[in-house]
């Protein structure tokens, strides 16, 4: 029987002579994951920019629709979705840059930074992306009720 030798196990994961094309599909991986963050990015702004600018017409609107007492609440919902937005952009521009600074500096402490980024994102996502199923369905189910 083998026994269990700690240095083999702590071999760096460059260590595993990765070809390079597994390094050129990182590094591409990391440019798009990056070009979407910037581009998520700017649209927020944008977003912000907007919302800010054009709420005053927006509250006229909605008060003359509704009442009064509701604009609030609405541009809190939105300003409270724009910051998850911006959480998940976070996430995936450390993502990319942590990959692309560990390939290029053959450092696995910051590949696995990265990892962990990605893996945060997916989890979220994929939580949020259950509870739109969900409330989808709800939703379906009640007005297929009424």
């Amino acid at each position: 029987m083998e026994e269990y030798n700690q240095e083999t196990h702590d071999s760096s994961f460059f260590d595993l002579n990765i070809s390079d094309s597994v390094i050129y599909s990182l590094q591409q991986t990391c440019r798009w994951a990056l070009f979407l963050a910037y581009v998520s990015g700017i649209g927020i702004v944008l977003g912000f920019l907007c919302l800010s600018f054009a709420w005053s017409y927006v509250d006229r609107l909605l008060y003359q629709a509704y009442g009064g007492g509701s604009e609030n609440i609405l541009f809190g919902a939105i300003m409270f979705v724009m910051l998850i937005y911006a959480a998940f952009v976070s996430l995936l521009f450390t993502f990319a840059y942590k990959i692309k600074q560990g390939v290029m500096e053959r450092n696995m402490q910051k590949i696995e930074q990265g990892v962990a980024s990605m893996k945060f994102y997916f989890i979220i996502s994929g939580i949020f992306g259950m509870l739109s199923i969900l409330f989808s369905l709800f939703t379906f189910f009640r007005a297929s009720i009424l």
